[in-house]
């Protein structure tokens, strides 16, 4: 009976690290994520703003 409870509170501490640890690689990838867009975001809104430029121009000829 020993034996079973204390097989049944290592499964739930298994269990708790394993969330636990999901929890980390889903943090550590959300700031990578966040990491990632911050450096390329300004790279991103020049791309857009020269595109809406040559688009402006080529409507403004026709």
């Amino acid at each position: 009976m020993m034996l079973d409870k204390a097989r049944a509170m290592a499964d739930g501490k298994e269990r708790g690290q394993g969330l636990v640890e999901y929890s980390l690689v889903l943090s550590l990838v959300s700031i990578a994520l966040v990491g990632g867009l911050t450096i390329l975001g300004g790279q991103s809104n020049g791309l857009y703003s020269h595109i809406l430029s040559v688009v402006g121009s080529v409507a403004a000829s026709l």
